[in-house]
């Protein structure tokens, strides 16, 4: 015969399945202490290889605080490096690397810190997320106290040559704190409803900012309803939740929660979205010989005749109002 499932009283049940549905709820999961991190100072540049040619791609774009801009080296792959210095001894805890926004990624690279003299202290390597626009950042095991840093590419993620970045940081360690009171959010409230089934919701994107080298996991909730899991790590972390559509002002409560507690709460203040109609117009413009050649003002032109003629057939049994029409300019 088979045995019985075990039973439990309904707040003890509750309280297992929180567990067992968000492990990052207990309180043991938490950092003994955690270390705000503070970004050190821009270093000076004192060597670097050779920055692809043209003035647009210079090495000081990695440290102008700019992500827009980027360093490119000559396509010396894994020969492309930089040293900073810092002008004295400062303790590096952490490192982020921003990658170009170009298919020229980077797979790792390795930082070797140094003192006064040139002597080396010690290397940490680095595995980057290999990702076009890709942020990479690592808390070393141990803060490293040096001047300079060298940093060098040692693995390329898409066999390109043309490597660099777009932005470069350091961080410092700064007070330990007993609870992580740092942490701030940030809200945004896009005047726009979205459809869930056969409800309407108004999204609210929510940001959290971690100042800290200690990752937790916990999770972003507004009070009272289901919240989403995030893995809080240093930086700025983002969720989507929502409200059922508003028709009068509401305040809601925004609560960050790690360890079983709420560890950031934020109030804010949603509005009805205003109900607009929106008409869409297709329209298209032909000027042969002033926007294109007029080889390729054919082209359009067959194309725009063509996608008209599918679109009115797949919209032709829609009610009146909604099928799709079009006049065809000069035919």
């Amino acid at each position: 015969m088979q045995k019985p499932l075990l039973t439990f009283p309904a707040p003890i049940a509750v309280a297992l399945l929180s567990l067992i549905a968000f492990p990052s709820l207990r309180a043991s999961d938490l950092p003994t202490s955690f270390t705000r991190l503070t970004q050190l100072p821009t270093p000076k540049i004192v060597t670097s290889s050779e920055a692809y040619p043209g003035g647009g791609y210079n090495v000081t774009n990695i440290i102008d605080g700019k992500p827009q801009t980027e360093y490119s080296s000559n396509a010396k792959g894994t020969d492309t490096f930089i040293e900073f210095d810092f002008g004295a001894d400062v303790s590096v805890a952490a490192f982020r690397h921003v990658d170009r926004n170009d298919p020229a990624t980077i797979a790792s690279s390795q930082l070797t810190f140094l003192d006064d003299g040139g002597t080396k202290v010690g290397t940490v390597p680095v595995k980057h997320v290999n990702q076009r626009g890709g942020v990479t950042f690592l808390t070393l095991p141990s803060p490293v106290t040096a001047r300079r840093v060298r940093w060098q590419v040692t693995e390329l993620g898409a066999g390109l040559g043309t490597v660099g970045g777009a932005e470069i940081a350091f961080f410092t360690p700064g007070a330990k704190e007993s609870l992580s009171s740092g942490i701030t959010i940030e809200s945004q409230t896009p005047q726009l409803l979205e459809r869930q089934g056969a409800a309407l919701v108004q999204p609210l994107r929510v940001t959290v900012n971690y100042p800290y080298a200690e990752p937790v996991d916990g999770m972003i909730r507004l009070a009272g309803a289901e919240g989403k899991a995030v893995s809080f790590k240093f930086g700025s972390q983002s969720v989507d939740l929502s409200v059922p559509a508003l028709e009068t002002e509401k305040t809601v409560k925004i609560e960050v929660q790690a360890g079983g507690q709420t560890v950031a709460s934020r109030e804010v203040t949603l509005k009805p979205v205003r109900k607009l109609q929106i008409f869409l117009l297709p329209h298209s413009h032909n000027d042969i010989g002033y926007t294109a050649l007029q080889a390729d003002v054919v082209k359009k032109q067959n194309s725009n005749i063509e996608t008209g003629l599918r679109l009115a057939k797949a919209t032709a049994g829609y009610p009146e109002g909604a099928r799709f029409v079009w006049n065809v300019e000069v035919l």
